[in-house]
């Protein structure tokens, strides 16, 4: 062993304590100073294989003059906006197990931290005990008549054992202990996040599947009275019948097509209650608010590694690297001497009535020095299973950190199509809404026919449900965007 290895360790030179060599040696002495220098546990060749990543050197460290703007959350802007969103997220956080577990992993972590604290503080015991002991006839020390008698032994005190961590062992143990529990904060946040981002984006899908359905049903009214048009028309000899024909084939298909929607919004309702914690009929009446402009979910221009950091699972992933390298400090630790005290004191009587006099006093006090020798190899093993979970801490970190990049570029990326799908929708619905409105107007005034106007009404329906749909659609991508962003 190296001498930096053997720092610490009891001295094994067989020297008197002025330093100078010892006139002689018993054999067995050498033979134990031997075994001791030849069998000293060592941490040698054992270190983990990985270095953490550094975010910078991955190319996610921000852009210089790009500032970490501020994310919302998605699903606080719609709560903010519609109290019936709000309730039912308040609901579905109280009933949620998934939550439940996670608040459970948080104390079960903290009691850990607390186990692994008290480590390092001495243990102090108030011993109560009573002996009886009968001396054996046999016994040299003690003939008869004492020998062959039962004699009581009663004794109190406090016992007080102290374990020195010079090492840093117990240290290490917490600390690593503490990163757990911040591994189990994070953990509970992004728990939460993640109902109230899914519990969002159902009640969007909901608003968004009933607006299809009403705005379904108005085609179908337009198309009934566009039929009972066309029947007159046929039967006056303006029309033909194959218009008719054709007009009540689109009328069956949206008939099928409102019951396709019916469906959608039974199902959506069905997922919001599972979600919120409530059996399927508890939101049967459930009509969400319109939604606001999208930009109600404010975004930053470009994911930066502020809003990276920022994500729980980032977090969780990085505390759990601190976590394991202190497990690795600990388990290095372990190869050097236990130093420990161990004290004892109280009285000690044959009678219960001489307990409190002086003479009963008794005292003890050991220092003790444990130097790790032959242990079949367990605080290698210990340490190299340390080591080897630092590295899968870190390959996991790493993981983490680049999905987290892609998912933030991915985000914005799907932010941007939605929101010029959006601005498209609404340009068409702004024209369709014109040539309905002009399309009225002639037929008011007798100068086009009824039936374009029926027509110009259908199409600006249809532009209405285009423009709502881009518009939930976008809710959805800019709530997924914040969320990849740590919101």
């Amino acid at each position: 062993m190296s001498a930096s290895q053997l720092a610490g360790r009891p001295h094994c030179d067989a020297r008197t304590r002025h330093g100078q060599p010892a006139r002689s040696a018993s054999p067995l002495a050498a033979l134990v100073a031997a075994l001791i220098l030849a069998g000293c546990a060592s941490p040698h060749g054992i270190a983990p294989q990985t270095t953490t990543p550094d975010p910078a050197q991955m190319q996610l460290a921000r852009p210089a003059g790009v500032e970490a703007a501020p994310v919302a959350d998605g699903w606080l802007a719609l709560a903010q906006r519609d109290p019936q969103f709000a309730a039912a997220l308040a609901e579905a956080r109280a009933a949620s197990p998934s939550l439940t577990a996670a608040a459970a992993r948080v104390r079960s972590a903290m009691a850990a931290a607390g186990l692994a604290e008290a480590a390092q503080g001495p243990n102090v015991d108030l011993q109560l005990a009573y002996d009886r002991q009968r001396i054996s006839l046999n016994n040299p020390m003690f003939p008869a008549p004492l020998g062959g008698e039962w004699y009581p032994l009663y004794r109190t005190g406090l016992s007080v054992q102290y374990v020195f961590d010079w090492w840093g062992q117990f240290a290490a143990e917490e600390r690593a202990a503490q990163a757990q529990v911040e591994v189990a904060r994070a953990e509970a946040r992004d728990a939460d996040r993640l109902l109230a981002h899914t519990l969002a984006a159902q009640y969007v899908t909901l608003g968004d599947a009933i607006t299809q359905r009403d705005l379904a049903r108005a085609e179908l009214a337009a198309l009934e009275r566009r039929a009972a048009l066309t029947r007159q028309q046929v039967t006056a000899g303006i029309a033909p019948a194959d218009l008719a024909a054709n007009i009540n084939a689109q009328r069956d298909q949206k008939k099928a097509e409102i019951a396709s929607l019916d469906q959608s919004v039974a199902k959506a309702r069905h997922a919001l209650a599972a979600l919120a914690g409530k059996g399927p009929d508890a939101f049967a009446a459930l009509t969400p608010a319109a939604l606001p402009a999208a930009s109600a979910v404010a975004l930053p221009a470009q994911p930066t590694l502020a809003h990276l950091a920022a994500r729980p699972d980032v977090q969780a992933a990085r505390d759990s690297v601190t976590a394991a390298a202190e497990g690795v400090k600990s388990a290095r630790a372990a190869f050097y001497p236990t130093v420990s005290l161990t004290g004892f004191a109280g009285v000690s009587a044959g009678h219960v009535s001489d307990l409190l006099k002086k003479a009963s006093g008794t005292y003890d006090i050991m220092p003790a020095i444990s130097l790790p020798i032959f242990d079949g190899g367990a605080l290698r093993a210990q340490l190299g299973s340390r080591a080897a979970r630092f590295d899968l801490a870190n390959a996991e970190y790493t993981r983490t950190l680049i999905n987290a990049a892609r998912d933030g570029a991915d985000a914005m990326v799907t932010v941007q199509a939605s929101s010029d799908a959006r601005r498209q929708a609404d340009a068409v619905l702004g024209e369709n809404a014109r040539a309905a409105s002009i399309a009225r107007a002639r037929a008011a005034g007798g100068i086009a026919p009824v039936r374009n106007a029926l027509e110009a009404e259908l199409a600006r329906l249809q532009g209405e449900r285009s423009a709502r749909h881009a518009l939930a659609q976008e809710w959805l991508a800019r709530m997924d965007a914040a969320r990849a962003l740590g919101a």
